[in-house]
């Protein structure tokens, strides 16, 4: 699966920090739901902030925002654990943010992960968000993958907290009855839920939009 597949996930400094457990918690739940998703590329962004992240309401702020990540706890446990959990798996990134350039949180992870990425699809996940292997019995990988080949205007499939039904900034959701392999809508929403992308459309149309 790893000529297919990259897993991207996104991290910042939380209460929990240094210590890796969402982030082990996010990628587990990967393998737990797909296991042959456990030879694929894992590229780990950390971005660090002073509490603003561009966000409404404010975040804990960094304290080793000053000092070179060599320096960061939760950089080193991260380290630590692709080298010793996870060797040959996992490469970790970290930035900081940097609003006058548009290179913070989602969007600096995004753009680095475009120039890094080399296999045709990524799997997008924050650390605060996990899968639920009970719920993905009726979207094998196998099955996603072949989607995704078969159908050129599959792009996007994402696996929701929620019923898929209008509601937030949803302008359509409907049924494809296009695709016979399994149960798909078509939908206008984007969201940070987790989520599987073919990474030529960001590359053509999408990261020109997200990255500006």
């Amino acid at each position: 699966m790893n000529k297919h597949t990259t897993i991207v996930i996104t991290t910042d400094w939380i209460p929990s920090s240094p210590n890796t457990q969402f982030v082990e918690s996010s990628l587990e739940s990967i393998y737990d739901s797909y296991p042959s998703l456990r030879d694929c590329r894992v590229l780990i962004y950390y971005n660090r902030h002073d509490g603003n992240n561009g966000e409404k309401y404010p975040r804990d702020p960094n304290p080793y925002i000053d000092k070179p990540f060599e320096e960061d706890p939760y950089y080193n446990n991260l380290v630590t654990l692709s080298k010793h959990m996870y060797p040959g798996h996992l490469e970790i990134y970290g930035f900081d943010n940097d609003f006058e350039n548009l290179d913070y949180q989602q969007a600096g992870a995004l753009s680095r992960a475009l120039d890094t990425i080399t296999t045709p699809y990524m799997i997008w996940l924050q650390h605060d968000w996990t899968l639920n292997k009970n719920k993905v019995d009726n979207f094998p990988m196998d099955k996603i993958i072949e989607v995704f080949e078969k159908y050129e205007h599959v792009n996007y499939m994402s696996w929701n907290y929620r019923w898929n039904k209008l509601g937030g900034q949803d302008k359509v959701i409907e049924l494809d009855n296009d695709i016979t392999e399994m149960n798909l809508c078509k939908a206008s929403r984007w969201s940070n839920n987790p989520y599987i992308a073919r990474v030529s459309k960001f590359h053509s149309d999408w990261a020109s939009i997200a990255l500006n």
